[in-house]
């Protein structure tokens, strides 16, 4: 299956999930990846499935009703859209970070890739004109503020059961650790809207509970590694 390497420019949005793009920006992209993709579409022009395709395969197929050819030499920003990185790698792209108002960070790869940068599944194929309908819709936004609210309702409920019990000790760490987190997660919708942040751009703080959660899971993992290195030995 040959691969190409493209780059290219393209248009992206003011920020990640942000629905406008005002300033009129652009971002350059390396697209990695097979030279053609076949690309399933439903019976309303939607994505269904993404694979890599020659050429021959394609026009021994025919060209078939309900899959579109991407040529990504000539069309490389369908083609990242729909492969996305799969051939890439994230680590590479540069790093945006965001502080919120409790000091904690969001960090996301900006300038966004294209595959962060459109919604592959709301795109729509119009058989008729034998093109991708545009503009391109952005990115959707898989979260808001309702969520986000009950989100840190849970955090603020776990921190005062636990504030509760008999186990509090007024200057022990984890009464500290637990009255932070509460105080941060009673104003979390709040202070971060007012940081003209995005909800998706909320980040919560670890509790101890997770701390615990992650310590037995890495215990558990050493454990079995343990228990099967000498199941080997003994050639069981």
């Amino acid at each position: 299956m040959a691969k190409i390497t493209k780059t290219f420019s393209f248009k992206v949005p003011d920020d990640y999930t942000l629905q406008e793009a005002s300033n009129d920006s652009s971002s350059s992209f390396t697209y990695h990846g097979p030279a053609y993709l076949k690309v399933d579409i439903n019976l309303t022009g939607k994505k269904q499935n993404v694979q890599p395709i020659t050429i021959e395969e394609w026009i021994a197929e025919g060209d078939e009703e309900g899959a579109v050819l991407i040529n990504a030499m000539a069309q490389p920003l369908e083609a990242s859209i729909f492969w996305e990185m799969r051939d890439s790698d994230m680590m590479d792209l540069s790093v945006k970070t965001k502080a919120g108002p409790d000091g904690l960070e969001y960090k996301y790869p900006w300038p966004i890739p294209p595959h962060k940068a459109y919604e592959a599944a709301a795109m729509t194929y119009l058989p008729e004109l034998r093109s991708w309908q545009k503009p391109y819709p952005w990115h959707h936004p898989w979260t808001d503020w309702n969520m986000v609210g009950l989100q840190a309702n849970n955090v603020a409920a776990d921190a005062t059961a636990w504030l509760a019990t008999d186990a509090v000790v007024a200057d022990s760490d984890l009464t500290v650790a637990w009255t932070r987190i509460q105080t941060e997660a009673v104003s979390k919708v709040s202070g971060y809207s007012a940081a003209s942040l995005l909800p998706h751009e909320v980040t919560f703080r670890m509790t101890p509970h997770d701390s615990d959660e992650g310590v037995i899971a890495a215990a558990k993992i050493v454990a079995d590694a343990a228990r099967d290195s000498d199941e080997a030995a003994e050639g069981r």
